[in-house]
C-alpha cells in the first residue's frame, strides 16, 4: 500500500512538472505581437524561431475568434431576407437565431445571429451592401492563443497521468490499491473530458465566426450625417443660423400638416352652419303680437281715481 501511494505521489509530481514546463513554453510562444488582420486563423498550433533565436508563435498559427456587427437599412425587406435565406440554404452561413417584429408604421425589423466560416468572414462583411445600406459596421478580433495552448498543455499532462495510472492499475495487487488508483483515475478522466470539450468549443469558435445583423425596413434611406464644426465663433454663428432656418421650415411644415388635419373638421362645421342658416330662412320667427288690455300706467291711474272717489263718498 505504501508503495502504491508513493507511486501515486510520483505521478502527481510528474504531471505538475510537465504542466509547468509546458506552460512556460506556451508563455514564450504567445509573447509576440498580433500582426496584420487575417480573415481566418484556423491552422494547428506550431512554433518557430525569430531572427534573435527566441521561440515565438507566428501570426498564421494564432487562434483568433472574429465577431462582427452590422446595422443595415433596406427598402426591399423581402429581397434582403431572401438573400440571407439563400445563403443559409447554400451552406454559406448558418442562421442561429432570428427575431422579427413589425412597428406601428407596418415596417419590419429583424435581429439575426449568423455563423460563417472564418475564411469567408472578411469577404462577407465587405459584401453586406448587397443586403441594403450599411449604417454601422464593427469587427472584434479576440486572440485566444494562450487560452488554447494552456488547455492543450493540461490535456497532454492529464493524458500522461491517465496512462501512468492505468499501468499502475494493472500492477496493483490489493483491493485498497485498486480503489485508490481507480478513484484518482476517475477524477483524471472527468477533468480530461471537460478540457477536451472546452478545446473543441474553442476550435469551433475559431473555425466559425459570428455576425450579428440588425436589418431594418425603411421607406427611404437615411441621409449621411454631416460633421458640424463648432471650434470658432463664426462656425457656431453659422450653425445657429442654420438651426434657426431649419426650425422655421419645420414650424411651417408642422402648421401646414395641422391645417390639413383641420380641413375635414372645418368642412363638417361649415356644412352644419349652412344647414342651420337655410333652415332659419325657411322658417323665420313670428313677431310677437301686443296683448290687449290697459297698460300699467292706466291701471295705476284708475286705481288712484277709485281711491279718490271712495274718499269723497266717505
Amino acid at each position: 500500500m505504501k508503495k502504491i501511494m508513493t507511486a501515486l505521489m510520483a505521478v502527481f509530481l510528474l504531471a505538475g512538472c510537465s504542466s509547468n514546463s509546458a506552460a512556460s513554453n506556451s508563455h514564450s510562444a504567445t509573447g509576440s505581437g498580433y500582426g496584420n488582420y487575417a480573415a481566418a486563423d484556423t491552422v494547428a498550433e506550431s512554433t518557430g524561431n525569430d531572427s534573435s533565436g527566441e521561440l515565438t508563435t507566428s501570426d498564421s498559427t494564432k487562434k483568433i475568434v472574429y465577431t462582427g456587427s452590422l446595422s443595415i437599412e433596406t427598402t426591399d425587406y423581402d429581397a434582403s431576407m431572401a438573400i440571407l435565406n439563400k445563403d443559409a440554404s447554400d451552406g454559406t452561413i448558418t442562421i442561429e437565431s432570428s427575431s422579427e417584429y413589425t412597428d406601428d408604421s407596418n415596417l419590419r425589423s429583424n435581429y439575426l445571429t449568423i455563423r460563417i466560416p472564418s475564411d469567408n468572414f472578411t469577404a462577407y462583411m465587405s459584401d453586406a451592401t448587397s443586403l441594403g445600406s450599411v449604417r454601422s459596421q464593427s469587427t472584434n478580433r479576440d486572440d485566444i492563443t494562450k487560452q488554447y495552448n494552456d488547455k492543450s498543455i493540461t490535456i497532454a499532462a492529464l493524458q500522461k497521468e491517465q496512462e501512468r495510472l492505468q499501468e499502475m492499475m494493472d500492477q496493483a495487487t490489493t483491493v485498497d490499491d485498486m480503489i485508490s488508483i481507480e478513484s484518482r483515475l476517475s477524477e483524471v478522466e472527468t477533468e480530461l473530458n471537460q478540457y477536451q470539450s472546452d478545446l473543441a468549443n474553442l476550435d469551433n469558435e475559431v473555425a466559425m465566426s459570428t455576425i450579428n445583423i440588425q436589418l431594418n425596413e425603411v421607406l427611404e434611406y437615411s441621409k449621411n450625417s454631416v460633421v458640424r464644426k463648432d471650434s470658432t465663433f463664426l462656425d457656431r454663428l453659422k450653425n445657429t443660423f442654420s438651426d434657426s432656418w431649419k426650425f422655421f421650415v419645420n414650424l411651417l411644415e408642422t402648421l401646414l400638416f395641422l391645417l390639413i388635419y383641420l380641413i375635414p373638421i372645418a368642412a363638417v362645421a361649415l356644412i352644419i352652419y349652412l344647414i342651420i342658416r337655410s333652415y332659419r330662412k325657411k322658417h323665420p320667427k313670428k313677431p310677437k303680437t301686443p296683448t290687449s288690455g290697459p297698460s300699467v300706467a292706466e291701471k295705476y291711474k284708475a286705481a288712484r281715481e277709485k281711491q279718490n272717489t271712495d274718499q269723497k263718498q266717505e
